[in-house]
């Protein structure tokens, strides 16, 4: 039978959104033994930190719970930098429309 999902299931997927809207490309495991995506290119630590965490063991994973208070802390730090809300800047040009997963 089928083996219901797992939470931590939920927070990898997190991981791999927060890195697709941060870089606006669909992310690829590397060729080279099957590694996660870079996360090179992301200028906040604590998003690279979080996202990283998503993608760790099932049991090390972060409680969404605990996302959603890491990402409030991003935000926090982002609106205080230019005074806009919901302005988590990527090179992708993306931005984080408000009320969208971070409020």
């Amino acid at each position: 039978g089928r083996q219901a999902r797992q939470p931590a299931a939920d927070m990898y997927s997190c991981g791999m959104v927060l890195w697709f809207l941060y870089h606006g490309v669909e992310p690829t495991r590397s060729e080279e033994g099957g590694r996660m995506p870079p996360c090179d290119k992301m200028r906040e630590r604590e998003l690279v930190t979080l996202v990283q965490a998503c993608w760790e063991g099932p049991d090390d994973r972060p409680s969404s719970q605990d996302c959603i208070v890491r990402m409030e802390a991003i935000k926090a730090r982002e609106d205080g930098r230019d005074g806009r809300v919901g302005a988590l800047r990527s090179p992708s040009g993306f931005r984080s429309p408000r009320g969208c997963c971070v409020q």
